[in-house]
């Protein structure tokens, strides 16, 4: 029994001469390329809308109840109010606030009095009879009394201090004050001491009390008081080293005062300081 066989097919061999064929390469599938990979979009969220605000009856009830009782109650005190005011009758009295009194500083001071001059003023208890200042240029003056704080005196020197000296001039040369202060302007303006500075008698008034005051040099000033009949005047010289004297001084001059006096003790102490123009 025979069996069939593959028989193997030999390729025709070429003819010597010819050359061999050229092999037919075989035809490559394609190649697939994977495509990159693409994130998928982001889902896009709706805005969200707010919800519709809707009217709360009950608060508008409630405000309307409020505005209703609001005018009632203003129409009611204004029907009142008119009643009141056609009957007089008064709806609230006016209180009224006195102010508080003001401590006066001259309150603890000490008073001199003058019976020759009559009149008087206070002056600071620690004062002393203390430091004489120059008086009137013109006229008879007589030297009353100083009043001076001893503790601005310099012994031994024409410094100035806080102080002041009384004098009275009984004996004018003129009828008039407006005469007497003339003269003195005069007096005042022939001294070495005040050069070319022009003086004037500039009027006052203190306690009801009408006078004049003329500047000598910047701390010496004298004030002159007539008395009522003019015919004669109390003469206050005054000179300072602290400005705090200056309200002191017009304290003083605020208490003077003409009329009926008693003579006040005169003090033991004498001047020891003496401060002439």
């Amino acid at each position: 029994m025979e069996e069939n066989l593959p028989t193997a097919q030999v390729a025709p061999q070429a003819d010597q001469g010819q050359a061999a064929p050229t092999p037919v390469a075989a035809e490559q599938p394609p190649l697939q390329t994977t495509p990159p990979a693409t994130q998928p979009p982001a889902p896009v969220v709706p805005e969200a809308t707010p919800p519709e605000k809707k009217s709360n009856p009950v608060l508008w009830i409630s405000l309307t109840i409020l505005l209703l009782a609001l005018l009632g109650a203003g129409g009611y005190f204004l029907l009142n109010s008119r009643k009141v005011s056609n009957s007089g009758a008064e709806i609230t009295p006016s209180v009224s606030v006195s102010p508080s009194p003001t401590s006066d500083p001259t309150a603890n001071w000490k008073e001199y009095s003058n019976a020759e001059g009559q009149f008087s003023f206070k002056y600071p208890p620690s004062y002393g009879n203390i430091g004489l200042i120059s008086g009137p240029f013109t006229g008879t003056s007589k030297f009353i009394q100083s009043f001076s704080d001893p503790t601005t005196i310099r012994e031994g020197t024409d410094a100035s201090f806080d102080g002041l000296s009384v004098y009275l001039v009984s004996d004018m040369k003129s009828a008039s004050i407006s005469g007497y202060l003339s003269a003195e302007t005069t007096a005042m303006s022939k001294s070495q001491l005040v050069g070319t500075k022009e003086l004037a008698a500039v009027p006052f008034t203190t306690n009801g009390n009408a006078g004049f005051a003329i500047e000598f040099n910047p701390t010496l000033k004298y004030y002159y008081l007539p008395s009522a009949d003019g015919k004669s005047a109390v003469v206050i010289s005054r000179t300072y080293s602290s400005q705090a004297f200056l309200s002191i001084f017009d304290q003083i001059l605020s208490t003077f005062k003409y009329g009926e006096a008693t003579p006040s003790a005169t003090p033991t102490s004498s001047p020891s300081a003496t401060l002439t123009p």
